[in-house]
């Protein structure tokens, strides 16, 4: 028997809002927050092929790189070319 506790485990954010009292107008500030904070995080990664970006990909486990990641490594970091 499941317990009772995980039966609804499938609740939504919005579901969550709702039940901490939090209404309409805060959820869609809430949500636009969120979203902006996301947007930020995501545009502080340096750009690929960038030599931040060779020396943060050396910092980071070979097992972790994805096959992109380890194809955009090889053209920018070892094999360089000089235009």
């Amino acid at each position: 028997m499941i317990p009772k506790l995980y039966k609804n485990i499938d609740i939504t954010i919005v579901q969550i809002l709702s039940n901490l009292g939090i209404n309409m107008n805060n959820k869609i500030l809430f949500t636009v927050l969120l979203s902006a904070t996301v947007f930020a995080l995501s545009a502080c990664a340096p750009e690929v092929g960038s030599k931040a970006w060779c020396d943060d990909m050396n910092e980071k486990s070979k097992s972790d790189w994805t096959a992109s990641e380890a194809d955009e490594y090889a053209k920018n970091c070892v094999f360089k070319q000089k235009d």
